[in-house]
This record gives C-alpha cells, structure tokens and sequence, in this order.
C-alpha cells in the first residue's frame, strides 16, 4: 500500500472520527466549534500515529499470512486494536503524570475505535483506488 493511500485514509479517518465523536458528545450548540478542534487534534494523530503504525501493521500482517482471509483480517483487527492501545499508553503516559483512571480506559477505548476506523478505511481507499486505477 503507498503513501498516498495510507494518507488518504489518515485524512479519512480523523473526519469521520470527529464527526462521530462531536455527535456523540456535545450537543448541536457545540458541534461545529467541537469539530473544528477535534479535526486539529485527529488529523496531526492519525497522519503520525496512523500511517507510520500502519506501516508496521502492515509488515507484521505480512509476516503472517495466511491462505484464508478472513483469518487475515480477525488478525488484522487484532493488530491494530493492539496497536491503538499501544499508541494511547504512550501518548497518556508521556503527556500526563497522574496514572491510571477512568478516563484512562475510556480514552484506550477511543484508541481502539480510531485504529479499527483506519484498519476498515484503509480498505475502502484501497478498494476505491484500484477501482479508479490510481
């Protein structure tokens, strides 16, 4: 998968994340100012954290293959769920001193759901462009 595509799917990713999460978390009132901030952070998260892990996501599933795909893709979903906690642990460990705490887990649960959200984009932009033939 190239560069582009990966970056595409980062662009992607960090859109429909911060649609999801200013519509599941602040009112209509707050949406678009919510939006807007939430697009600032994702999209800096997902183009660094997202195109470089899918990077090694990518060579570990390859290390892996296997003959059937769907056993590819459960452990595809296993890699980068790992991986989305993995980059959650590091950035709350180096950004905050006070440990463990509920919103700790609720923020791991983020991290889960935003690797999974590339993890599925990454083949609908992958699917779009060999359609396109780019």
């Amino acid at each position: 998968m190239s560069l582009l595509t990966r970056f595409v799917t980062a662009l992607l990713s960090a859109l429909v994340f911060s649609v999801i999460l200013a519509f599941s978390v602040f009112s209509l009132n707050e949406f678009w100012p919510s939006l807007f901030v939430l697009m600032m952070y994702s999209t800096l998260l997902f183009i660094t954290v997202g195109v470089g892990f899918s990077y090694l996501g990518d060579y570990v599933l390859n290390k892996f293959a296997f003959k059937q795909q769907w056993l590819d893709y459960i452990i595809g979903i296993i890699v980068y769920a790992v991986g989305g906690v993995l980059a959650n642990i590091y950035f709350l460990t180096s950004s905050f001193n006070y440990g463990f705490s509920a919103d700790t887990e609720a923020l791991l649960y983020l991290g889960i759901f935003a690797a999974l959200l590339f993890y599925h984009l990454k083949y609908v932009i992958q699917f779009t462009f060999q359609t396109l033939g780019v």
